[in-house]
């Protein structure tokens, strides 16, 4: 590993940290939006399922 001088190696420990702090919000944006859109779909599948069976009552 490269060993820098105190005010460099300071600088990339900052940025290292800045970084991974924005990387790691990214990851749970994105595993919010993730959740999200696979709660939204469940949720159009059980109202859509609900409207077929309710049609089928009527019918029946």
């Amino acid at each position: 590993m490269l060993r820098l001088a105190g005010r460099w190696r300071a600088f990339y420990e900052v940025r290292f940290l800045r970084t991974s702090v924005v990387a790691l919000a990214d990851r749970k944006l994105a595993m919010s939006m993730l959740v999200t859109l696979v709660l939204g779909i469940g949720m159009n599948v059980v109202k859509l399922s609900r409207k077929q069976n309710k049609k089928q009552f009527r019918a029946n």
